[in-house]
């Protein structure tokens, strides 16, 4: 779907009302920062050019590749595409998935794209959340990031209300 920005931002006012009226414990628990980022732990990528810090119960994390592709909506296939950059729990195992934390790479011209509505990354209504940003490169959530089965989700919350992203 394409959405508008006004249709977009209307969206996100809604699902907003909906958190803060139906869901309140929810929406205190995502938000109330349970455990600040400890900088002993820190992830560099010097090929993009940021930090990221993690507290010290990801001391042996993974790193994971994967990719996003992106439709301008009038071509049948993706129109662009970028690397992601998975960062995952240590305490991840196939029979127990842990949330991951994904971070999606794109240049300033892609960005310009998402931020202007001219391209989707996502089935999503609304587009990813920006991190950070260097001279080259745009640093961002997906939309729907921790909407899958993952464990530890409060833990992944945590660490990004500690802004852990330092773009270098």
């Amino acid at each position: 779907m394409n959405f508008t920005r006004h249709t977009r931002t209307s969206l996100v006012r809604v699902a907003a009302l909906f958190v803060v009226l139906v869901a309140p414990g929810e929406a205190q628990d995502r938000s109330a920062p349970q455990k600040t980022t400890q900088p002993g732990v820190q992830y560099l990528n010097k090929d993009y050019g940021f930090r990221f810090a993690l507290p010290d119960s990801w001391k042996d994390y993974k790193v994971v590749a994967d990719s996003w592709s992106g439709r301008d909506g009038s071509s049948n296939g993706p129109t662009e595409k970028g690397p992601i950059v998975v960062l995952r729990n240590p305490k991840w195992t196939k029979d127990h998935p842990t949330q991951d934390i994904p971070i999606m790479v794109f240049t300033m011209a892609q960005w310009k794209k998402i931020d202007n509505e001219e391209m989707s990354v996502s089935a999503a209504p609304i587009g990813p959340s920006e991190l950070g940003r260097n001279s080259k490169y745009v640093f961002a959530l997906p939309a729907r990031y921790d909407f899958g089965d993952g464990d530890d989700k409060e833990e992944v919350y945590a660490i990004l209300n500690g802004h852990p992203l330092q773009p270098l």
